[in-house]
């Protein structure tokens, strides 16, 4: 027997009711994406504390929902910066802040950044020494000594960074680099001359190089005993093509030996205003003279930093120097040894910093060499004298001598006053 089937059905559900627009209990919240949502009100508790506070808490939690939902459905939101709107001018500004490693990185997103990546004005800085494997001792990173494959790998990336430089036609501002320009018939000093050439470098302003050493792996550490002239021979060739494609560099830092025609070569940088010149041979003696033909060749200096090894004599003729110069600035012994100041004319003087290392020296009698005091030399010689060492000085220092500069006179001067025992060692 079949069943008959029921044809009755159930009635839709009433639809619901919307709430007009601006009814009271409502409140329309504009979001950050440009969106709107109604939302109710939560009812204010009459207190006497003022306004809740939860209703901020309830707008804020809306906003970021929705600005998720959003970013999901609409790739052109309004909450996010549209960078891509700036002008290319002030995306080069914003990509000037980053690291030449960033600055890759950005290159890969898309074929803008890619374009945007080739401009010149983002490459200003070639640093050579970001490619060596650094090791953190005592807070200072140094160059660890590199093992024969990672060595090999350092010579590729050097070299690749180089025609990544020349390829952007990069205006350099600074360069820094720590090669032996001699090692292998002077491959580094030839890839740094054709950098130069190629790039867009009459702007460069900074020089930091070390022009004698190379981080080798144990293998190759024979590089030393290869002449000192040649290297020298190599450093005369670095300063030319150096003055003839850059002649305005204002600041260097290098190792120096003190011949004539390094001072000469030099000097033909007139724009130098600032001085690193470090020890490239110990037994090489520094002469008045020449330090008189430093300083009289650059009318502008205003930093110089030395750090000479004084050749050992005897007692009665070892040598006390005499410093003049009209608009130095800052004046930094603290490296060399041997190095006694005998008068100083530094009208512009405002920081001075020395210390009292160890004496690599003979035995001398202090009586013999007669060395003055730091104190009266600088108060002849420095009115304007701001800071000795970490010593920050008072306007009354050349009358009153104060507790904290006679500590720090006792920690670097070589004087009878401030050195006990009778020798210098």
């Amino acid at each position: 027997m079949k069943t008959r089937r029921s044809s009755y059905r159930l009635p839709p559900p009433p639809p619901k009711k919307r709430k007009k627009k601006g009814s009271p209990g409502t409140a329309k919240v504009k979001l950050k994406c440009n969106l709107s949502r109604e939302e109710p009100i939560p009812k204010r508790k009459a207190t006497s504390q003022g306004p809740n506070p939860s209703r901020n808490f309830v707008v804020q939690d809306i906003s970021v929902k929705h600005c998720r939902t959003t970013r999901r459905n609409s790739p052109t939101c309004e909450a996010e910066f549209p960078f891509q709107n700036l002008p290319t001018e002030c995306k080069v500004k914003v990509f000037s802040f980053l690291s030449d490693i960033e600055k890759c990185h950005c290159a890969r997103v898309c074929k803008v950044w890619a374009q945007i990546m080739r401009t010149p004005r983002l490459w200003v800085n070639a640093d050579f020494k970001k490619l060596f494997l650094t090791v953190e001792k005592n807070g200072v990173e140094t160059i660890a000594r590199p093992s024969a494959v990672e060595y090999l790998r350092m010579k590729i990336k050097t070299r690749n960074y180089a025609f990544h430089l020349v390829s952007r036609k990069a205006f350099l501002k600074s360069l820094t680099f720590s090669f032996d320009l001699q090692e292998g018939e002077e491959i580094w000093l030839k890839l740094l001359i054709h950098c130069l050439h190629e790039t867009n470098s009459r702007e460069l302003s900074r020089v930091v190089f070390n022009w004698v050493h190379t981080p080798h792996p144990y293998m190759f550490s024979d590089s030393a005993s290869h002449s000192k002239s040649s290297r020298i021979l190599c450093f005369h060739k670095f300063l030319k093509a150096l003055h003839h494609a850059c002649p305005n560099v204002a600041s260097f830092a290098m190792p120096f030996d003190w011949s004539p025609l390094s001072l000469h070569l030099l000097s033909l940088f007139e724009n130098v205003k600032s001085l690193e010149l470090y020890k490239y041979w110990v037994f090489r003696g520094v002469s008045q003279s020449a330090i008189n033909k430093l300083l009289d060749q650059f009318p502008k200096l205003e930093r110089l930093k030395m750090e000479v090894a004084v050749q050992v004599r005897e007692s009665a003729c070892y040598p006390q120097y005499t410093v003049s110069h009209k608009s130095l600035k800052e004046l930094d012994i603290r490296e060399s040894n041997g190095f006694f100041l005998w008068s100083v004319t530094l009208p512009q003087l405002r920081t001075f910093q020395v210390s009292r290392g160890c004496w690599s020296g003979p035995m001398i009698d202090r009586d013999h060499l007669k060395i003055p005091c730091l104190y009266t030399v600088l108060h002849d010689g420095a009115p304007n004298l701001q800071r000795y060492n970490e010593c920050k000085l008072d306007g009354d220092w050349r009358v009153i001598c104060s507790e904290e500069l006679e500590q720090a006179l006792k920690a670097s001067c070589f004087c009878k006053k401030h050195k006990r025992g009778a020798l210098i060692y």
